[in-house]
């Protein structure tokens, strides 16, 4: 096995979804075992969309990761700062957030380039086809910690232009690898009738 990669900050102690060892009561070893990846890849060169209620990217924890200017996008006014999102930034520092700076947590592809839209400030079904297509060749995953209301355990039906560009993004994508779509299993917590 690698050996266990140092990690230079304060947080890292808390991400028991990166390294569980007990904390919080927690069961050691129940996480993503993500340090011998590190070992060889931290995210270098892969470019990750986080498709949300914005990214400030701007964070001490994320700026040195967020991808050229011009990339991220915001979907009020046309421009490339995604800013005022504080869950979309909570999913960036989840995803990319910079390690051994020592300033906050490690993400778990913490070299990897962020991009940011802000698609839930103005979500239609226009809007959702772009962002699933928005920079297909350079974005490798779109994560998506977004979808049906929560509570009523049920899906809602997607939109034919939506469907339409996650084809396009499977097939054209990532220079024709397709782009990794991810998605939240659901936010409605524990007791609730979509608890997944």
């Amino acid at each position: 096995p690698a050996a266990a990669a140092v990690v230079a900050d304060p947080l890292y102690a808390d991400q028991w979804h990166l390294k569980n060892t007990g904390q919080l009561g927690g069961t050691i070893g129940e996480d993503v075992d993500v340090e011998p990846v590190w070992a060889t890849h931290k995210g270098t060169g892969v470019s990750i969309a986080v498709v949300d209620d914005g990214l400030e990217i701007a964070h001490e924890d994320l700026a040195s990761n967020v991808a050229a200017t011009g990339q991220s996008y915001n979907y009020l006014n046309g421009g490339s700062d995604p800013t005022g999102g504080e869950h979309g930034t909570a999913v960036g520092g989840v995803v990319a957030a910079r390690d051994s700076n020592g300033i906050g947590g490690t993400g778990a592809a913490p070299r990897a380039g962020l991009v940011g839209y802000n698609l839930l400030q103005s979500l239609n079904s226009l809007n959702e086809a772009d962002a699933m297509t928005r920079n297909g060749v350079s974005v490798f995953v779109s994560n998506n910690s977004w979808g049906a209301p929560d509570g009523t355990g049920h899906y809602d039906a997607s939109a034919a232009t939506w469907r339409a560009a996650i084809n396009t993004g499977l097939s054209a994508g990532r220079n024709g690898r397709g782009i990794i779509y991810t998605w939240a299993a659901g936010n409605g917590g524990a007791g609730n009738v979509d608890n997944s």
